[in-house]
């Protein structure tokens, strides 16, 4: 009788354990889920800094591992509602995808205007004066979430300035 109340009191104990785990990994993996407000697509070049912080998910912990200055494909942005309201680059490396906050990558110009500017010869602007601080930082605010681009009255009012 002593050994049946044992084993029974065993099964008891291990069915308690089970269920706290399956409780407490999902606590855990709540507190760990960037939860998306926005994304885009986007095709872009870029190369990771040399201290990027790359994921296999948006709710990755553990980090993979790129080589330093790897050069990846960004195909899309995502911007989490927790996290400070990071914004994360979704990048290719080999055929795989990864997850990169997108302060962690430096982008290649290879766009038609970029190149069409660049083929024109104007110097680069200097920066006198940093006040990016000052100002919010948010995510697109169109109704399709991407960025509306640079129209030809700007690049002509850009010309005439310079």
């Amino acid at each position: 009788m002593a050994k049946r109340k044992k084993k029974q009191n065993l099964i008891y104990l291990s069915l308690i354990i089970i269920v706290a785990a399956i409780i407490g990994g999902s606590w855990f993996y709540s507190h760990h889920t960037r939860e998306v407000s926005n994304s885009y697509a986007v095709s872009e070049t870029a190369t990771l800094s040399s201290d990027a912080r790359v994921y296999n998910s948006l709710s990755a912990i553990q980090r993979a591992n790129l080589p330093d200055q790897a050069l990846v494909k960004v195909n899309r942005y995502y911007l989490t509602s927790n996290d400070n309201d990071d914004t994360y680059a979704r990048i290719t490396y080999n055929g795989k995808n990864y997850f990169v906050r997108a302060t962690d990558i430096e982008l290649k110009m290879n766009n038609e205007i970029n190149s069409y500017l660049t083929q024109s010869g104007l110097p680069h602007a200097k920066i006198t004066k940093q006040i990016s601080s000052i100002f919010e930082q948010r995510g697109y605010s169109t109704s399709s979430g991407n960025p509306r681009g640079v129209s030809r009255a700007v690049l002509n009012c850009h010309f005439m300035a310079v």
